[in-house]
């Protein structure tokens, strides 16, 4: 990867999402897959909230923060890709579920036991299932890995994300740790996002208002999302990606 410009040759011959796939995956993920009888997951709920936000900011890259089996990420797919048609979104889950999934879940949606087989989650394969069914898998790319390992790679290579979701596990400590490994990683203007805010997840609520009232932020509230935007410095600085032209939002 040429890192002496912001956009190297190969950056002119592939898109985002194909730079990003190709850095990640030797091969592609989408090719040969088998859904094996499984159905795409229901249409994601709450989430109309975004489209204004989207459409103005116009992300080059996103990365959803916890996937389950697809149902936001085919949404900010779609949302992502008609603001912006070189859009890419990255999601990220190890796709092993939370403690929240096989300890006492709260509904019958949010039980892992019903999706092992042999003793291993095949929430993967749910989740490809609904990409490749919305036909939005020429802007997503999977990264099957925990939030802080990809986190660190996102910033070893140089991106910068317009809008991070995070949904992933919904304890204090876990929300935390999403929240400290990529607000680093969110370019200034930016959206840190993410789900459940509500009184069944209290951690979700004691995570972000300590982290915004660590640094004089305030969340927006929309249903249960909250939304924070990252200020834009005085000076704006220059942000060096490796791969992609226009990331700023």
């Amino acid at each position: 990867m040429n890192t002496s410009n912001t956009q190297s040759s190969t950056a002119t011959e592939h898109s985002i999402v194909e730079q990003i796939m190709g850095a990640l995956h030797r091969v592609n993920p989408y090719e040969g897959f088998d859904s094996g009888g499984r159905v795409p997951t229901p249409a994601a709920l709450n989430r109309e909230v975004f489209l204004p936000m989207i459409e103005s900011l116009k992300p080059a890259i996103s990365v959803e923060v916890g996937s389950w089996k697809g149902a936001s990420s085919v949404f900010f797919a779609k949302a992502l890709r008609a603001a912006r048609e070189d859009s890419c979104l990255l999601c990220v889950d190890t796709w092993l579920g939370s403690v929240e999934h096989f300890y006492n879940p709260p509904s019958d949606e949010w039980d892992l036991h019903p999706m092992m087989e042999h003793g291993f989650p095949r929430l993967y394969e749910h989740w490809m299932t609904s990409i490749l069914d919305a036909g939005v898998q020429d802007t997503v790319v999977p990264l099957a890995n925990t939030s802080t390992a990809a986190a660190k790679w996102f910033d070893r290579v140089g991106l910068k994300a317009g809008f991070v979701f995070i949904d992933a596990g919904h304890d204090e400590d876990d929300v935390t740790s999403d929240i400290n490994a990529w607000w680093p990683n969110l370019l200034d203007g930016g959206v840190l996002a993410g789900d459940d805010w509500s009184s069944m997840w209290p951690g979700v609520e004691r995570a972000v208002m300590s982290f915004c009232n660590a640094n004089g932020l305030k969340p927006r509230l929309a249903g249960p999302n909250w939304i924070v935007q990252k200020p834009r410095q005085e000076t704006p600085k220059m942000t060096m990606t490796r791969w992609v032209k226009d990331t700023q939002p």
